[in-house]
């Protein structure tokens, strides 16, 4: 995906601490962000492993909170599917809906993100602006 790199870049410059909810095994999304030489970036890899129940329920997002430290009201939780949007907020975290496949723009869009980006760099605008992090419908 373009952008991704530099967007890590200044996110981690900025201080932001990013952390990975995945359905899968930790260990497997660990070895694919070394693959991709990304893995330096995150602070926590949460997988399945590490939680109860599965997306869209809240358990991943509240390990990942408890696993690095931080209140629900701190995160700022990205996801490319529907399934994702809905894992966000059911936490009552703040959700960005990344929509890197067209064809999920519509379903993204219907679950009802806080705001939808179509560009990775996007999320650094999103975190510019001045709002509470908890998941408010506008």
């Amino acid at each position: 995906m373009p952008h991704v790199k530099e967007t890590l870049d200044e996110l981690k410059k900025r201080g932001y601490e990013m952390g990975i909810v995945t359905s899968r095994l930790s260990e497997s999304c660990e070895m694919w962000l070394k693959d991709l030489e990304i893995e330096d970036y995150f602070n926590a890899v949460i997988g399945n492993e590490n939680y109860r129940h599965a997306k869209p329920a809240k358990d991943c997002i509240i390990r990942a909170c408890e696993i690095m430290g931080h209140g629900h009201d701190a995160v700022v939780y990205t996801g490319d599917n529907p399934h994702d949007v809905e894992t966000g907020i059911n936490a009552g975290v703040y959700t960005v809906g990344f929509v890197s496949d067209w064809e999920k723009k519509e379903a993204i869009e219907n679950s009802k993100p806080n705001v939808m980006i179509f560009d990775f760099s996007e999320l650094i605008k999103v975190l510019n602006v001045d709002h509470a992090w908890t998941y408010e419908q506008s």
